[in-house]
This record gives C-alpha cells, structure tokens and sequence, in this order.
C-alpha cells in the first residue's frame, strides 16, 4: 500500500513541480526495489520520463532498467519510452536496447 502512495504522491509532484527532487527520489527508490510489484514499477518509470527531462540520475535509472532482462518486458519497454522523452539518442540505451531486442 505503502507504494502505491508514494508512486500517487511523486505523480502529482511531477505535475506541481517537475524538478523535484524528492519526487525523482522516491520513484527510484522505487525502481530499485526489489519487492516493488511490475505495475508500480513500470509506473515510476514513467513517471521518471515525465518529471525532469535530463536528469542525470533519473537517465541512469532507465538505462539500468532497460538492462535488466530478468524484469517483465513492459516495465524495460515503458523504460525506454521514457528514456526517450528525457534523453534522446542515449548511446548506452542504444546499445542496451539493440543487444536485448530479440528478448523484448
């Protein structure tokens, strides 16, 4: 439950403030929890495409996560559309998503 309101509560400070730092920090701890379900998880992300575009830390969480081939395939996915909206062309992302297309 917990999650789920943190994920409501950084969504609308995407919307109040898109450089809030807490916000970003709170959906990647989210990101990074392992016990976060798929569908908050893929939320976060997305959150994070929409809250601060160039934001260092928030890129490097998308990479990692598009990196991760044990994680459901939406959630790596949502993670690049994200990436893609806050950094276009990011040559690691690039190079992460060609080396695991076939397994998108």
């Amino acid at each position: 439950m917990g999650d789920i309101i943190r994920t409501v509560a950084a969504k609308s400070l995407e919307k109040i403030d898109p450089g809030n730092q807490k916000a970003i920090a709170a959906l990647m701890e989210l990101i990074d929890k392992p016990q976060v379900d798929d569908i908050i998880r893929m939320l976060a992300a997305e959150s994070l495409g929409q809250i601060d575009p160039s934001n260092q830390k928030a890129i490097a969480a998308l990479v990692e996560l598009i990196g991760k081939p044990q994680l459901d395939n939406s959630i790596r996915r949502q993670a690049a559309k994200s990436l893609e909206k806050i950094d276009p062309g990011n040559q690691k992302a690039i190079a992460i998503w060609c080396l695991s297309r076939t397994s998108f």
